[in-house]
């Protein structure tokens, strides 16, 4: 056919045509798909067990004699219902040289079983294709027994792979095919060669090439040829298409690793407890395909599945441990679970390599280089760092392609995090995860490559994910014809480790992305589901916090030479390794179904609950230790505080309606006499307040501040006292800028996303502003060192709360203590402050430091980030002044022009109608410095917020006080972020520190033993040093942070924003005259 007579669109119709005439039922007959059976038969026998739930396959088997016969076309339901079917087949014998496959499709996800509970593939029907288990294939498989017969019992989940929709819970699902068939597999070869040729036709027509042309052609003359009805015909169809896909591709053709992987998110629109049965059904189709294609790899990260499989699943498990000796079946990845890449703390995240990577050594014999998160919803600078220590030296990803605003510059880079750490990253051209053997992404992975001339080489993830369960035997075949194919990139089955050894031997002159991968879309992550980020940021306080006191407790037991006290590793364990789960990228964002949530909303207080067993019975040993016996009851004469942070504290109580004051030493605790308190005075004159009725105005004075607050509860002025210069008032300095609007304005939104609405916030949303200001008010004064006002406020007749301002005595904060019930649709509700600072920067707190955020949108980069993440403050400073805005249990942050919001609530409707719905308590509060944040006290007032201390009020036997700091630290910018005892060696403690202001700094930490009373057994150092997350490799490019270290302190020397393990020895020594006088 003459190109001046045929149009190429005419002809690639007419080779849709042949490839598939199903979307062309007048043409049935002509299409090759159609002959991929010869022949088709029912089975023998299908009997159901309705409605079971999930159980154990002992149990199903058990219960054989309560199935009861069922049909084809009957339904079953409703949502995430199981049943449980058993099939007798009986193979004709004619089919006995023939391949032969088992058909289902109910309309559902599905696993099927051997008669003895091993279970063999998944199955996803309805609008998915995977409705093929091969019975007997010759040469490679056969489990018929003599008689061509054979038994099997499918498993069927009432969910599609994408769930169930919103919270329909009614479904039900039709059983559209079972039956069996003797597969032509040379109808299929010719199949696969010809949907390669026309998709290579339809992917080069536009490039005018002539390979484009040629495969087009090559297509039509076997249209001209090839007779579906008449396999004699398939020869010569198939040396046709040989030809073309054989011709080779040159030497320095793009060279693209194809690796099998199938995304499966630890719980989205579906519960956890589907995942666990997702996982086994992806994976036990993997190894089905294993056996087929010995040159097949799939990878898949996640050490949490891997483990679930492990323990529902005990004999697919060992098989994928075969495989994964053959170098097959790949892990990767190295983190427990694919977490969210902007909430977690950066100790959250250090847990995530070290229960995963621990996992996959000890299961697997090594661990994971590749750092693989592909579906993530930003990514934090500190990920670098926090990967290299854990052992990952590369990155993979392909979510930056989501942007909004910017396409991404690179697909191949050095990514360079805060503190100078790097990672050897790409991100695939083909810009998803789930490709699927089409022949566009085989060339976009060339075309949309972005360092041509620096790198020759990248990835395709292919397969389907979330119960799809990974690459289908279409695309292995598909990605096998263009191996090696003139016009094409080469194409090579592998693995991401392959791929970055390659890339590493062959690459030149990568460019690096210093800093966050800030994700242009998805930030209303930040805010949705808030009540969970709440219980999460509460978990990860309180575990460190039970974990420094079980470390305390063990220096107590130790110094005063009692039994050795016991550390509950194995209740901490428990606790960290389900909050990490629940930090999974689509549950902590709040991107999940309402089942979901049920879930966590139930586990959360379970896990507080035994944070708080672990920590209450570590103190109560500590201060029965102190006091020589077990407490007594009786009337309270002391009271005990313990701090578990690394800088002094100060705290206000109220026994019998006086207020006392305590200090409390940096990571220790203070036991007083109550005695020997001296009340606070009720009345103090530097704490004031007046009500100017008239005026609508409230004035509130404490020593630092002068506080001008409307009755509708909008901030008027502040001005800082502290300021004041010449003895004028005048010259004090104003914090606030109200000349557009007021402080801790207020503001509800349209919340209106075209798509993702539980993910994103559109940048419009900032056009439809409405102020909402309080409808009374009450001036409090019960306590003698703050001044509360209450106001209350009414959004909707759906919606109101109140909201307590207050102003301490003693404190540069002034909280917002809210409490709101919300029952909006569509909206979001934020609070603003314009300041009177002057700064292009926004300085915002992340894991282990913090980073320096555009106030200004002078580029579409700056213009993008209208909403970021931070944790628990955003400050806004100029040289010698400063202004931070500090948050309890929030993250979505704006910091544009002189303007600083928090984002409080959303109330999206997809994927989870009663996301947000309901009681909420939260406290912001506003901290005017009048120094630079890089000498203020941001952090410190932000833990404040976030980290109270810990009292018992006791009947002390013993009433010598006693005040200890176990240990301190001598320079203000290092955190201490761990203290706990090693994972693997119990006799060791590990201590993970950081520095949080940018500032190289040597920092000394002395362990104050000796002041603990009652001494018996002095402690010691007997050795430090520094080692990596998983805490058993002591690098030596690292030793050089010890700069010394004597029996009690150790000095360490931290680049900016770098964070140590330091694992410690501490002894006893019997001999206190061997004990240094310090």
């Amino acid at each position: 056919a003459s190109m001046k007579t045929k149009k190429l669109d005419v002809m690639l119709y007419r080779i849709g045509l042949l490839e598939n005439s199903g979307s062309y039922p007048d043409y049935a007959h002509v299409g090759l798909n159609t002959v991929m059976y010869m022949a088709k038969a029912p089975v023998k026998t299908l009997t159901v067990l309705r409605n079971t739930g999930i159980i154990p396959f002992s149990e199903v088997k058990s219960r054989l004699h309560q199935f009861e016969p069922t049909t084809i076309g009957t339904y079953f339901g409703k949502s995430w219902a199981t049943h449980w079917f058993y099939v007798e087949i009986e193979v004709p014998y004619e089919w006995y040289y023939d391949e032969i496959h088992f058909r289902w499709d109910s309309s559902s996800e599905a696993m099927v079983y051997s008669w003895d509970g091993v279970p063999l593939q998944g199955f996803s029907g309805g609008r998915h294709n995977r409705k093929t288990y091969i019975i007997k294939k010759p040469d490679l498989k056969n489990d018929l027994d003599g008689l061509n017969r054979v038994k099997y019992f499918v498993e069927m989940a009432c969910c599609e792979i994408t769930g169930n929709g919103v919270e329909d819970y009614g479904r039900t699902f039709e059983l559209l095919e079972c039956q069996i068939g003797a597969f032509d597999r040379q109808a299929y070869e010719l199949y696969i060669d010809y949907s390669v040729l026309k998709d290579i036709a339809y992917t080069i027509e536009s490039k005018e090439t002539s390979r484009g042309y040629e495969a087009a052609f090559t297509a039509d003359k076997i249209s001209n040829i090839c007779k579906p009805s008449e396999p004699a015909t398939f020869f010569n169809s198939k040396q046709l298409s040989e030809a073309f896909l054989n011709t080779a591709n040159s030497s320095t053709q793009h060279q693209i690793y194809a690796v099998g992987h199938c995304h499966i998110d630890m719980a989205w629109l579906w519960p956890f407890s589907e995942t666990r049965r997702k996982g086994a059904r992806s994976f036990a189709t993997q190894i089905e395909l294993m056996k087929m294609y010995p040159d097949f790899k799939f990878t898949h990260s996640t050490a949490c599945l891997y483990d679930w499989v492990k323990t529902d699943y005990p004999s697919l498990y060992e098989e994928i441990k075969t495989y994964a000796g053959k170098g097959q079946f790949i892990p990767v990845g190295g983190s427990w679970v694919e977490f969210d890449g902007n909430i977690p703390s950066g100790e959250s995240m250090c847990r995530q390599f070290l229960y995963g990577q621990s996992f996959f050594e000890s299961e697997f014999g090594k661990r994971c280089d590749v750092f693989f998160l592909p579906d993530c919803f930003g990514y934090s600078a500190q990920i670098p760092q926090i990967a290299k220590m854990a052992g990952c030296t590369r990155f993979v990803t392909q979510k930056m392609s989501w942007n909004v605003f910017d396409e991404f510059p690179h697909s191949t880079f050095y990514w360079k995090g805060l503190d100078g750490s790097q990672l050897l990253a790409h991100f695939p051209p083909a810009n998803t995860y789930n490709c699927n053997g089409n022949m566009d992404q085989v060339m976009k992975s060339q075309t949309n490559f972005k360092d041509k001339g620096r790198s020759n080489c990248s990835l395709i993830l292919y397969g389907e994910g979330d119960g799809g369960g990974g690459p289908m035997p279409d695309y292995i075949e598909r990605y096998k014809r263009v191996a090696d194919c003139d016009g094409l990139p080469k194409v090579k089955f592998s693995d991401c480790n392959e791929f970055f050894e390659n890339l590493e031997k062959t690459s030149s002159n990568l460019m690096t992305w210093a800093g966050e991968l800030y994700l242009e879309k998805h930030n209303g992550t930040y805010t949705t589901m808030s009540h969970n980020k709440k219980f999460n940021r509460e978990c990860e306080l309180k575990i460190k916090e039970a974990e420094i006191f079980s470390v305390f407790n063990i220096f107590a037991q130790a110094l005063a030479g009692r039994t050795p006290a016991v550390y509950d590793k194995t209740t901490l364990d428990k606790v960290w390794k389900e909050m990490l789960l629940f930090q999974f990228h689509d549950v902590l964002p709040g991107s999940s179904i309402s089942l979901v949530y049920d879930h966590t909303d139930a586990e959360y207080p379970k896990m507080l609950a035994s944070i708080k067993g672990v920590k209450d019975k570590a103190l109560s040993q500590i201060i029965s230790t102190i006091q020589g016996a077990a407490l007594t009851l009786g009337d309270p004469n002391a009271g005990i505080w313990f701090n578990p942070t690394i800088f002094q504290r100060k705290d206000i109580l109220n026994i019998n309606n006086a207020y006392y004051e305590v200090e409390v030493p940096p990571m220790g605790y203070n036991l007083k006499m109550i005695s020997n308190f001296t009340p606070i005075s009720k009345h103090p004159a530097n704490l004031k307040h007046e009500v100017d009725a008239e005026k609508g105005l409230i004035t509130i004075e404490n020593p630092y501040f002068v506080i001008k607050c409307g009755i509708d509860g909008q901030i008027q002025s502040i001005l800082d006292k502290e300021t004041e210069q010449y003895g004028l008032e005048s010259s004090r300095k104003e914090v606030l800028d109200s000349s557009t609007m007021k402080g801790n304005c207020i503001c509800i939104h349209q919340d209106i996303s075209p798509t993702f609405d539980a993910w994103d916030l559109w940048i419009w949303y900032q056009e439809t502003k409405t102020e909402i200001k309080a409808t009374s008010y009450e001036v409090k004064t019960d306590k003698p060192h703050t001044i509360e006002v209450k106001f209350t406020y009414k959004i909707s007749d759906k919606s109101s709360f109140t909201q307590l301002m207050i102003v301490d005595e003693y404190s540069r904060r002034i909280d917002f203590k809210t409490n709101i019930s919300w029952h909006e649709t569509h909206k979001v509700l934020r609070t603003y402050f314009p300041l009177n600072i002057q700064t292009d920067w926004a300085t915002c707190d992340i894991q282990f430091g913090n980073i320096q955020r555009p106030t200004t949108s002078n580029t579409p980069w700056e213009l993008a980030k209208y909403e970021v993440c931070a944790h628990q403050f955003v400050d806004m400073s100029e040289d010698k002044y400063g202004v931070a805005l500090l948050n309890n249990c929030k993250y979505g942050y704006s910091a544009r022009g002189n303007i600083l919001s928090l984002s409080l609530l959303k109330s999206p409707k997809i994927p989870n109608p009663k996301a947000d719905m309901g009681d909420h308590e939260f406290t912001y509060s506003l901290y005017p410095h009048n120094c630079d944040f890089a000498n203020s006290e941001v952090e410190q007032e932000a833990t404040k917020l976030n980290v109270p201390l810990s009292s018992s009020m006791i009947t002390a036997q013993r009433t010598e006080e006693n005040s200890v700091s176990f240990f301190e630290c001598d320079q203000p910018n290092v955190r201490v972020d761990a203290l706990k005892i090693g994972q693997f060696s119990h006799d060791k403690i590990i201590l993970r520190i950081h520095e949080n202001k940018g500032v190289e700094t040597a920092a000394k930490f002395s362990f104050n033993f000796a002041t603990f009373k009652p001494l018996q057994k002095p402690l010691v150092i007997t050795n430090a040093k520094v080692t990596n997350i998983m805490e058993d490799s002591f690098l030596p490019e690292l030793q050089e942070s010890i700069i010394n270290w004597d029996q009690t302190y150790f000095i360490a020397k931290l680049k900016p924003f770098q964070f140590l393990t330091i694992a410690l020895n501490i002894q006893v020594i019997a001999n206190q005259a061997n004990y240094k006088n310090f």
